[in-house]
């Protein structure tokens, strides 16, 4: 017994792994950057956007990109934007 997590039998017995630190695969560590890389890459070509600028409404597929649209607002003298936690 772990954590008590639950989900799909597959998600659970890849979260036991961490636990039990089994590595089932041989994956070399530029083979996991390249396969985070490639993820955050498709959201270029799926069109997907999750975030959104808190200043302006602007749809932004990745978070850090976000922080990166709104560094301009901070230095900007006319704030008209009103901030919420969504």
């Amino acid at each position: 017994d772990y954590c008590g997590k639950h989900g799909r039998w597959n998600c659970v017995k890849a979260h036991i792994r961490t636990h039990t630190g089994e590595k089932p695969f041989n994956i070399s560590p530029f083979e996991i950057l390249l396969s985070r890389t490639l993820r955050r890459h498709h959201l270029v070509h799926s069109g997907e956007k999750k975030h959104s600028c808190p200043i302006c409404g602007r749809r932004i597929a990745r978070k850090d990109n976000v922080k990166t649209h709104i560094k301009p607002y901070r230095f900007s003298s006319s704030r008209s934007a009103v901030f919420s936690i969504v």
